[in-house]
């Protein structure tokens, strides 16, 4: 008598719960802003503003951590992975084996570039706006990741700060005055939250029109229109 046994693997892919998350965090900031007066008035207001932090922070460490993820799943994977097998491009992702050491040290916009070159010989600009706004996002993340607490004077001579500060995002209520310097307070806003969670979503899903492969936000695309204001 013979006994044979099977063991099924799976995995999981990030890509949607990072970018749904992020939304979600976002929306929940903006709902603190326009709160904000009543909820200080009943709790510490300085426990309302770290939980406002939160959401933003969380939101846009969440939207870039989708880009990272997701052109990882494709270098490794190859591109349709969240498809299934049936619908997972193998020759593509044969294409990236040899050289995958070097694209996994990469951020996931080079990544995106290259991956379109390589598959579809598509020169992706990285200075196009749908490239650099996400790339713009992904800088922020990493100040955050990084943070380094400077002089305000020292930091906003820097040109990042300098450019991010000229997309005039509105100021969380409470970090209106001219007496809140710009990072993190008046940075860090619902309306920063949504403009990254936004950057992104559009980085990947051009990425994908790109490679001509189905975007895997375009099942969440209402819900992300519903939760973004």
């Amino acid at each position: 008598m013979f006994r044979m046994s099977a063991t099924i693997d799976s995995r999981f892919s990030f890509t949607a719960q990072f970018l749904m998350g992020a939304a979600y965090q976002a929306a929940e900031a903006h709902l603190i802003e326009d709160e904000y007066d009543a909820r200080a008035a009943k709790e510490d207001p300085e426990h309302v503003r770290m939980v406002h932090r939160t959401h933003v922070v969380g939101a846009i460490i969440q939207a870039v951590a989708c880009l990272e993820s997701d052109t990882y799943s494709v270098l490794v994977h190859g591109p349709g992975h969240h498809l299934g097998s049936g619908g997972t491009n193998l020759n593509a992702r044969d294409l990236f084996t040899p050289r995958l050491d070097e694209l996994e040290k990469m951020n996931a916009l080079q990544r995106m570039k290259e991956v379109a070159k390589l598959m579809e010989g598509t020169a992706i600009s990285l200075g196009a706006p749908e490239f650099e706004d996400a790339n713009d996002a992904r800088k922020l993340r990493n100040e955050i990741i990084h943070y380094k607490s400077k002089n305000n004077r020292k930091r906003m001579k820097e040109n990042f700060f300098l450019a991010l500060e000229k997309r005039q995002f509105a100021p969380p209520p409470f970090c209106a005055g001219a007496g809140h310097i710009f990072f993190p307070h008046r940075c860090l806003s619902a309306a920063c939250a949504t403009w990254v969670v936004r950057a992104c979503r559009r980085a990947l899903d051009e990425f994908y029109r790109c490679i001509s492969t189905p975007s895997p936000l375009a099942a969440h695309g209402a819900r992300l229109d519903a939760l973004l204001p």
